[in-house]
Parts: structure tokens; sequence; C-alpha cells
């Protein structure tokens, strides 16, 4: 590949940030989600800073949905911001909407695809990891 070629690629990776649908069975509900940048992830991640490290990260991962949703059940309209979910769930933020509609293994895991798609997650380190940590069990 040449230099031009590649500096072209690199040009052009951030023009558009990726985006996935993810079906949640139980609630026969899919969600589309958009990576988020480093800025924006670390911005809520200083937002959401407490003592209590588990309340921390429930919260961090609830902001990490809300903000990642880009359309739910295909309707790029509704969103976890949406007048209606607000005022139904009288809540003062999406962040609120998040934990009073889906359960915590819900958040928990559309969190983790947020990330995944952010690129935090790297599956081949990802099994690496876990292989080395069973090995140095045994």
């Amino acid at each position: 590949m040449s230099e031009a070629a590649i500096l072209d690629k690199l040009f052009n990776l951030n023009k558009e940030k990726p985006k996935q649908t993810y079906r949640i069975k139980q609630l026969d509900m899919s969600f589309t989600l958009q990576a988020l940048s480093e800025q924006k992830i670390e911005y809520l991640r200083s937002r959401y800073q407490d003592n209590d490290e588990q309340k921390h990260v429930r919260a961090f991962n609830r902001a990490l949905v809300a903000e990642a949703t880009v359309a739910i059940d295909g309707d790029p309209g509704v969103t976890w911001k949406h007048p209606k979910l607000m005022e139904r769930y009288k809540a003062s933020s999406p962040e609120q909407v998040v934990k009073r509609v889906l359960l915590p293994g819900h958040i928990l895991e559309l969190a983790d695809k947020v990330l995944r798609l952010s690129g935090y997650y790297d599956k081949a380190t990802e099994e690496e990891e876990i292989k080395n940590s069973l090995e140095g069990e045994g």
C-alpha cells in the first residue's frame, strides 16, 4: 500500500463513528448504539466519580447507554431523551430513564457494547489474558 493510500485511510478513519444494532431478546427490542469518542467517555467517567465505586460504575454505565443510543427499535426519533419518556418516568435526565426502564443486566450488556464499539476491548488481547490467568491458577 502506498504512503498516500495509508494516509488517506488514516484521514478517513474517524469521519463516521461505528454504529451497531443490538437486540435484547427478553425485551423484544433493539437498540442502535454509536461509538463514543475518548473525550466523551472520559467526560462521563469524571462526571460520575464517587467514593462508592459500585455506585460510580452503575451511573457511568447508564450514562454510556444514554449517550450512545441513537435509535430504539430502529426509530432515530426515539432515544432515551425523548420528551414522552422523560415525562412518563418523571426523569430529569436520559440516564434516569435508562435506570427506570432497563434491568441492571441489560444496562451492563449495552454499556459493554458501547465500549467495544468505541475500541476499548480487543478480543484477541482479552482471550490471551483469560488464558494466561487460567494457566496461572493451575
